[in-house]
């Protein structure tokens, strides 16, 4: 499984350790973000917004796509309501291009829900990758785990997963990094913690302090100590 460190601005240089980056298009507003992230050669997937209140425009998601040649873009979705992801997985494909990856966001608030979203999801052919949200783990904190179990026999189409963002539970990863289904996962999860000074062992995560991305760096020991544990638990070794 890859690991897609999300960094604040001050510390972006660290998000190259793995080669894998998820890249928010609200922020290629910011000069020095919008630098960075062109420059990585490692696999870079746009995010859509949604799970930061800053959902970008379908015309707008797929021009940054086309601008800065990322190499998977995150289907537009609606944080926890399934039917509306799903009318706008399908009204996204028009904006589909060849030779590019799209990752459905799997919603809904039940089991139920969640496997209906999915289902749907899976009858796009655009569609390459279901991503599976943090807030899954609200409903039942094994409920991304169980999911990605699952996978092998629900569908036709052997569709990888992307686990967005980190649970409360720091060792999830290593479950998550175990499942045949699992390509990747991102997390903000070391540098929360080191802003908090904790050490990730011992953390419980509740979500990014306000104004994160434009934080200061933290105590940088620490925060090295947190992602090499944090990639040593995924089975993920650093490129630099």
């Amino acid at each position: 499984m890859q690991i897609a460190l999300i960094a604040p601005i001050s510390c972006l240089t660290l998000a190259s350790r793995t080669g894998y980056h998820l890249v928010l298009a609200q922020l290629l507003t910011q000069r020095d973000y919008a630098t960075f992230f062109a420059e990585q050669k490692g696999y870079r997937i746009l995010d859509n917004g949604a799970a930061e209140g800053a959902r970008v425009t379908m015309p707008d998601l797929s021009r940054l796509a086309k601008d800065f040649d990322f190499d998977e873009v995150v289907v537009p979705d609606v944080m926890g309501n399934a039917s509306k992801t799903i009318t706008m997985a399908r009204a996204f494909e028009k904006f589909a291009e060849p030779g590019r990856q799209y990752m459905g966001v799997v919603q809904g608030k039940t089991v139920a829900e969640i496997v209906n979203c999915a289902t749907a999801l899976s009858f796009l052919d655009y569609i390459t990758v279901l991503g599976v949200p943090r807030h899954l783990t609200s409903i039942h904190r094994d409920l991304r785990v169980n999911f990605g179990e699952a996978l092998h026999n629900m569908y036709d189409r052997d569709l990888p997963l992307h686990f967005l963002g980190s649970g409360e539970d720091p060792r999830e990863v290593i479950r998550l990094s175990t499942l045949d289904t699992a390509r990747s996962h991102d997390t903000s999860m070391p540098f929360v913690a080191a802003y908090k000074k904790s050490n990730i062992r011992t953390f419980q995560y509740k979500g990014r302090p306000d104004d994160y991305f434009n934080l200061r760096p933290p105590n940088m020991e620490l925060l090295h100590d947190n992602i090499r544990t944090y990639l040593d638990w995924a089975g993920v070794e650093p490129i630099c």
